[in-house]
């Protein structure tokens, strides 16, 4: 059996890991979670529970693995104007700048990357943004604030009740989600790391950033759907009527 990895980084008691078997489809089934203090010990509970002879095909991790030398990404710019036209309240609360991140996130996830590598030489490594990904999949909304959807509730991962319930380690089950991706290139997902100029990192190639397109709900929008969608629309206009009056050449 070959497995995904997946992980969140964070301070004590909030670096999230995962372990999912890879299979060609969905659902995944999350094998393994935990919560470590650091990447070195995130690193090591993760290796500790790979059987013998085990193939690790690739790895996601939530936190920024690339820089650009203008400051903000490309990629985060992407993102933040997809949850906005969803009607996500806080675009740039969610999906925040590098330079506005806190060392533990940006840190801890060059740390596990790097660890990664120094293993398993080729392996496919991805960032994710698990938060902003539960917008992209429709999971999440306005009504339903990610912080509310649990590890159980996700239709793509499958976990017993066994599998532990933090934040952390749903946020590292969903970036092996991301890693899925990666390798499997299904419809509806694209690599944007090909969006951004010249990006700087310390962990070698291969590096992707894979994430789900927005997905269309198959129900019928609420009437409070259809109203944010209307003001996000008069917005937009607004936007643009302000932005043709200043700039009429």
């Amino acid at each position: 059996m070959a497995v995904i990895l997946g992980f969140d980084p964070g301070g004590a008691e909030g670096f999230g890991w995962s372990i999912a078997e890879a299979t060609p489809s969905l659902p995944l089934q999350i094998r393994a979670t935990g919560v470590a203090d650091s990447s070195q010990n995130a690193y090591r509970d993760v290796v500790s529970r790979l059987n013998e002879g085990e193939a690790v095909l690739a790895a996601g991790i939530d936190a920024p693995l690339f820089w650009a030398s203008g400051g903000d990404r490309n990629v985060d710019r992407i993102i933040r104007n997809e949850l906005r036209v969803l009607g996500a309240r806080s675009p740039g609360g969610t999906v925040q700048s590098v330079n506005s991140l806190r060392g533990a996130c940006l840190v801890q996830g060059i740390m596990i990357g790097v660890q990664l590598r120094a293993k398993y030489h080729a392996l496919p490594i991805t960032e994710s943004h698990p938060k902003a990904l539960l917008w992209l999949l429709r999971l999440a909304s306005r009504q339903h604030h990610p912080a509310g959807i649990s590890l159980y509730s996700i239709p793509q991962l499958k976990a017993s009740n066994l599998i532990g319930g933090t934040d952390h380690e749903r946020d590292a089950a969903i970036a092996t989600l991301s890693a899925w991706a990666m390798i499997n290139k299904p419809k509806g997902w694209r690599n944007l790391f090909a969006a951004e100029q010249q990006p700087f990192s310390p962990i070698e190639a291969p590096l992707a950033y894979w994430m789900s397109e927005v997905v269309n709900s198959t129900l019928e929008p609420s009437v409070d759907d259809q109203r944010e969608q209307q003001a996000v629309l008069r917005h937009s206009m607004r936007v643009a009527a302000k932005v043709a009056k200043e700039n009429p050449y």
